[in-house]
């Protein structure tokens, strides 16, 4: 067993002190910068690099509350004062992540260049900024296991933000950068609010982690190797010939046995606390969460899907100065160029994304009002306009309900509910065809004007059933006048146990947030079956479902709006081709079109 593998163990007992602060550090000294020939380092970021930036580089070891050591590099403007009388009152970005340990062979060593991007688009070191970087637990050179977002990493973030704080060259407010993974440590810092903490950018993320792998106890076909094969082989091939001992000595104490204490991941029971403690999202809520945070989430995210609870996360957050891009678009940094053959040079579509972070830092993190000129939420639709709202899907949002037709389908386990894989979550083990005849449709007269609907959808479906844990898949859909349907949202669900005891109740399945213009003459739909095996790993039970009523609640906006500079994207262009299928069979059966649908009234 690794010397490390029990210390998540210790770390649950100190939530408890995370909530409340009250953390102790050891003393942490900093090294000497990386210095000798560049055959001797192969720094990440070179010496050339770091001299180009205006950054000098050390490194140093946090200790944890609960006794780990967390190696951190932390870069300065060339000639800051790094003593114990400074006076450089250094606002600090850090990073906590997962990503930034030796990757590039037995002889590299140096500060990550993981968001090398982020430093030469925005001069950062000639803007005053200093950057820690702290790689999390089981990671890189820091010792222990990894626990994937749990105690043990809140923890990591914690310690790393409250120590940035407190140094000499500090001004004492902390912002947190990351995309991913990273981008997660923030929405936790977020939850936990550790002294100093000032901003957070958190981009792509998925801070419900239950939600991030499963809906209702099915796991997401994106999720299906993680954490063990994404995240345990990884964290092992950090050794480096160039580094220091104790770096070394900490990636080479992991071993396989620190998987065990990810088994939890594979507990598909939502209630657990071990997923209630990785749940940001509703964690913000509790604690009444103001640090201002800048979030980006994308609706075709097949790492983060837009259903793991950002949207909520951002929403939940209390005070002003928040800030939201979301959009048609995949795993992306704000600042990412073309992402895939097309005619839109910006992966999101929408410029100026380090000139909103540095306006964003700049005010929360150096004091000076009014730098931060970001809009609070810059929301892209299926046409790949932009607008600006106050809060996500917007403040004139409109409930409105569609009555579900009756039927029944079995739950076969090979349905499929498009012919696209990248709406909110993916996957390579689609079979069935997409919309199949095996399921209830209901579907709406041509509309009468276009409508913009965008929100959280939800389906309250009053069932029939014996078996439980049946699969119940929900589909949200634009069909053109052609008969094409292109999918809007997803969700799912199964029957519930209790069916043993009362086989006829209501089953509330969430889906994934959207944001789509359905055109005059369009068709809403909502298709009720058996699975959608493009995003899940679903397992059949034979079992029959009789669909006795349902409704789907929505919101929908104004179709004016207050628009904002910004183009569609390939990747939405490349949806919007292959996702739609044709319905014109389902269109054409009388016994599927819905006659009482009302369209919302927006007065």
């Amino acid at each position: 067993m690794s010397v490390r593998s029990t210390s998540l163990r210790a770390s649950v007992a100190a939530v408890a002190a995370i909530s409340l602060g009250a953390l102790a550090f050891g003393p942490a000294v900093v090294a000497a910068p990386v210095s000798g020939s560049a055959d001797a380092q192969l720094p990440l970021i070179s010496q050339a690099k770091l001299d180009s930036l205006g950054a000098e580089f050390s490194t140093t070891y946090l200790d944890t509350a609960d006794g780990e050591r967390l190696h951190t590099e932390i870069l300065v403007p060339k000639g800051t004062d790094m003593s114990a009388g400074s006076t450089a009152a250094l606002p600090v970005i850090a990073v906590v992540s997962p990503y930034l340990g030796n990757e590039g062979g037995l002889n590299a060593y140096g500060p990550s260049d993981r968001f090398l991007d982020l430093f030469e688009g925005t001069d950062l070191f000639r803007q005053g900024y200093a950057v820690v970087q702290t790689s999390t637990r089981g990671t890189g050179g820091s010792s222990g296991c990894l626990d994937i977002l749990g105690p043990g990493e809140q923890l990591d973030t914690v310690t790393a933000v409250e120590w940035a704080a407190a140094q000499p060259w500090s001004n004492g407010k902390v912002g947190l950068y990351g995309k991913s993974y990273d981008g997660n440590t923030g929405a936790f810092a977020a939850a936990n609010q550790p002294a100093g903490l000032a901003a957070i950018v958190a981009q792509a993320i998925a801070p419900d982690r239950y939600r991030g792998s499963y809906a209702d106890q099915t796991r997401l076909a994106q999720s299906l190797l993680y954490p063990s094969a994404t995240y345990g082989a990884s964290a092992e091939a950090e050794f480096s010939l160039a580094a220091d001992p104790e770096y070394n000595l900490n990636s080479a104490s992991r071993s396989g046995d620190c998987q065990a204490l990810l088994a939890e991941h594979y507990l598909p029971v939502e209630e657990l606390p071990f997923w209630r403690l990785r749940d940001a999202a509703a964690r913000v809520a509790s604690n009444n969460t103001d640090v201002p945070t800048f979030v980006t989430a994308g609706y075709l995210d097949t790492a983060t899907n837009i259903g793991a609870g950002a949207l909520e996360f951002f929403e939940n957050l209390s005070g002003d100065g928040h800030h939201l891009w979301v959009g048609w678009f995949g795993h992306r940094r704000g600042n990412d160029g073309k992402a895939t053959t097309g005619p839109h040079e910006l992966a999101m579509g929408r410029a100026g994304f380090f000139d909103a972070v540095m306006g964003f830092y700049d005010q929360n993190l150096k004091g000076i009002k009014g730098a931060d000129l970001e809009v609070t939420v810059a929301a892209q639709t299926s046409t790949g306009e932009w607008r600006e709202e106050s809060s996500f899907p917007g403040a004139a949002a409109t409930p409105f309900r569609l009555d579900l037709k009756s039927g029944r389908y079995t739950d076969t386990g090979q349905g499929r509910g498009s012919n696209a894989t990248n709406i909110g979550a993916g996957g390579l083990l689609t079979i069935g065809a997409a919309g199949g005849n095996d399921g209830v449709w209901s579907i709406t007269q041509p509309l009468a004007a276009p409508m913009h609907v965008a929100g959280f959808p939800t389906v309250d479906l009053t069932i029939n059933a014996l078996v439980p844990k049946t699969n119940i898949a929900v589909n949200l859909y634009d069909i053109d006048a052609n008969g094409k349907a292109t999918f809007m949202s997803r969700g799912v669900g199964n029957v519930d146990a209790t069916v043993m005891l009362d086989p006829t109740y209501t089953e509330t399945v969430p889906m994934f947030p959207t944001d789509w213009i359905v055109e005059k003459g369009h068709r809403l739909a909502v298709f009720v079956h058996d699975a959608n095996t493009e995003s899940f790993i679903h397992e059949p039970t034979g079992g029959e479902v009789l669909v006795i009523s349902g409704v789907l609640h929505m919101t929908a906006l104004p179709m004016k709006h207050k628009a904002l500079a910004g183009t569609s994207n390939n990747e939405l262009v490349a949806f919007r081709t292959a996702a739609p299928f044709s319905a014109s069979a389902q269109v054409a059966d009388s016994k599927n079109i819905v006659t009482t649908f009302t369209e919302p009234d927006f007065g």
